[in-house]
């Protein structure tokens, strides 16, 4: 969710946000009751893990989707003080690359 509100904020403009943050809290919420209702029926002993599978399967296209649909805004391009002051190459220069990947994973977390 932090990554969502960063997202949110960069891309509207401050007498928007409430609005564009409502939107997104209400159809989170809608999409808990329609699934609750959606997806009752599989709660029977034998139907009850593809639940799970539908979930998963939902979430990775959902997140292909927003790999290839949303664009990512350049950090404080809503904020007016930062409008213009910062491209999107400079941008770049601090976001996480594919080519990234290697040296993340050989990073010890233990």
């Amino acid at each position: 969710m932090p990554a969502t509100f960063s997202i949110i904020s960069d891309t509207f403009p401050p007498k928007d946000r409430g609005k564009a943050l409502g939107l997104m809290e209400a159809t989170g919420v809608f999409g808990i009751i329609i699934a609750t209702l959606g997806l009752g029926f599989l709660a029977t002993p034998d139907l009850w893990r593809w639940g799970f599978f539908l979930l998963g399967a939902f979430s990775v296209l959902s997140g292909l989707m927003v790999w290839f649909l949303v664009e990512e805004p350049v950090r404080g391009e809503a904020e007016p003080e930062l409008a213009g002051k910062i491209t999107r190459e400079d941008a770049k220069k601090f976001g996480l690359q594919l080519s990234d990947l290697p040296k993340v994973l050989k990073i010890p977390t233990i």
